[in-house]
């Protein structure tokens, strides 16, 4: 009995870890399926900029 009560935790608390496909996007950059909402500067742009900047 107490091999299976210790089952039974374990295996609630690991399904409470595992991504859902219903789980919230948290950015605000993508949407719920995954397709950006944001426009992204590429990183070399960026690194120009700073560069210039920075000069």
């Amino acid at each position: 009995m107490k091999p299976a009560v210790i089952l039974l935790i374990l295996t609630s608390v690991l399904a409470g870890c595992a991504p859902t496909p219903s789980a919230p996007v948290r950015s605000e950059c993508f949407r719920a399926d995954g397709t950006a909402r944001c426009t992204f500067t590429p990183l070399p742009e960026l690194w120009a900029r700073e560069v210039a900047r920075d000069a």
